[in-house]
């Protein structure tokens, strides 16, 4: 059924592509492709925060399209919007977004940010941590230009190159993830 999931990562990157197409094509004086991927990146930021942001959660959320909800679930994708920059700056709510982090508790895995908190038995949910979400935490957290976040991202940074440095000490292999 993930037909009819919006994820937040994927319309993150197609904003953050659109946006990247305008400044190409401006680069290339083509004003009315560069004009066309303006809008195109102006509606989907309008998208990305009007349909997945979730005030009351504090975060970006995966939407349901069969049953006209968001996911409550936290994965580290749901701060995509931060790493993209397919936010509005000005609306930016900094502590609802590190309170959700909090609540989340991300912080009390050693191993590194859990790719999800669900115990499905698949890589790709806990215990497992893939090092390119660890990459858009700890970029979308550096994105907020907030002290605090800035200093959770060196944290997320600091304990997953540990974990890391770790594993590979005792086990003299690198791998694709790592159990938190």
């Amino acid at each position: 059924m993930t037909q009819y999931i919006i994820p937040v990562e994927l319309n993150a990157i197609l904003c953050w592509n659109a946006e990247l197409l305008s400044e190409f094509f401006d680069t290339l004086n083509m004003d009315n492709k560069a004009l066309q991927y303006r809008q195109l990146a102006d509606w989907w930021l309008e998208a990305v925060n009007n349909v997945l942001w979730h005030d009351e959660v504090g975060v970006w959320l995966d939407y349901d399209m069969i049953n006209g909800v968001k996911h409550n679930h936290f994965y580290p994708t749901n701060l995509a919007p931060l790493w993209t920059g397919c936010f509005k700056r000005r609306n930016l709510q900094v502590g609802k977004i590190m309170k959700y982090l909090e609540r989340s508790q991300i912080m009390t895995y050693l191993g590194g940010i859990p790719t999800s908190l669900e115990h499905s038995g698949e890589q790709w949910d806990y215990p497992n941590a893939w090092p390119p979400l660890q990459y858009i935490v700890i970029m979308a957290l550096e994105a907020i230009e907030d002290v605090w976040a800035q200093n959770l991202a060196v944290e997320v940074a600091r304990k997953w190159v540990r974990s890391n440095f770790k594993t590979f000490n005792e086990s003299h292999v690198m791998y694709e993830k790592v159990c938190t």
